[in-house]
């Protein structure tokens, strides 16, 4: 991973052993990972809150009933 970081120009984390996971778990897009870590462009944005939508009540409430489960 060192050899392949100084060949792209990639500053690896103070904890190569972090970076060398990185890549291992995630060969096809570790390095990429790598390269844009300080690029937030990069990446997706962030999910936006919506707003709750209010919950429907029941008109009335289910009957109610007794249940034997046999296992």
């Amino acid at each position: 991973v060192r050899r392949q970081a100084q060949e792209k120009g990639i500053t690896l984390a103070g904890n190569a052993i972090d970076d060398v996971l990185t890549v291992a778990l995630f060969p096809q897009i570790g390095l990429k990972f790598l390269e844009n870590r300080h690029n937030p462009a990069a990446f997706e944005p962030l999910p936006q809150a919506e707003a709750a939508q209010p919950v429907a009540k029941a008109e009335k409430p289910a009957a109610s009933g007794i249940y034997t489960v046999e296992v």
